[in-house]
């Protein structure tokens, strides 16, 4: 009788010590915030998120253009990312529902509030084009410009290209943060530049800028001329 009653208790002693659940953690830690969209155009879109606290596993964005979620669009990101996806594939004048999410921990989703934006109803863009020079001058006794004497001249002509002029308000060019606009714009534009230098030879990045209608900037990728005398 005295062995019986050992046996049982080993075992029930074995079976509450390895309950396979004690302590697990879920999901119930976790929240994620959706943050607002950025840099729409017609067809893509950035979207962000927060989480809390910092999760290394699943996570990315649901896109739908219905609030039920039908059909979703999915993009997912990575914890090296900083939880920011670019929304891709979209369609213009469009309203978009979207909400992020995280997954994977023990088989269960944390999702995030619930935002939604709308594409913008045009395909305008805008390309920087290879600038050159055209003329170079030397002075002696310098050229004075912005309070500082410069002995090198050089002008050059900055291109760019526009598709859907008509939905510009502004276009120019960027050096740095300073910027140059033209008073009209067309598909192929040139602006006329000129740069001061103290050095027979001299180069200067640029890129296009253009203003949308609605407030939107787009920009032209970044080059580089090179001036020689």
């Amino acid at each position: 009788m005295k062995a019986k009653y050992i046996s049982f208790f080993l075992i029930l002693n074995v079976f509450v010590g390895c309950d396979p659940l004690e302590n697990k953690p879920t999901s119930i830690l976790y929240t994620v915030t959706t943050n607002d969209a950025t840099a729409i155009t017609n067809s893509t879109a950035k979207i962000s998120y927060t989480m809390t606290p910092l999760y290394s596993g699943e996570s990315g964005v649901y896109l739908s253009k219905n609030s039920q979620f039908g059909n979703p669009m999915e993009f997912r990101s990575h914890y090296n990312d900083l939880f920011s996806v670019d929304a891709t594939g979209l369609e213009r004048n469009t309203t978009y529902y979207y909400k992020a999410f995280i997954g994977g921990i023990y088989g269960e989703y944390v999702y995030g509030n619930v935002l939604s934006f709308t594409t913008k109803d045009h395909s305008a863009s805008i390309a920087t084009e290879a600038a050159y020079q055209t003329e170079k001058n030397y002075s002696s006794a310098g050229y004075l410009y912005d309070g500082n004497t410069y002995h090198y001249k050089y002008t050059w002509v900055a291109p760019f290209t526009v598709i859907s002029a008509e939905n510009f308000s502004e276009c120019g060019i960027c050096i740095g943060s300073t910027s140059f606009p033209l008073s009209f714009i067309e598909g192929i534009n040139n602006l006329r530049m000129m740069t001061w230098s103290n050095s027979s030879s001299a180069s200067l990045s640029y890129y296009a800028y253009g203003k949308l209608k609605d407030g939107t900037y787009l920009y032209g990728n970044s080059k580089t001329i090179n001036f020689s005398y």
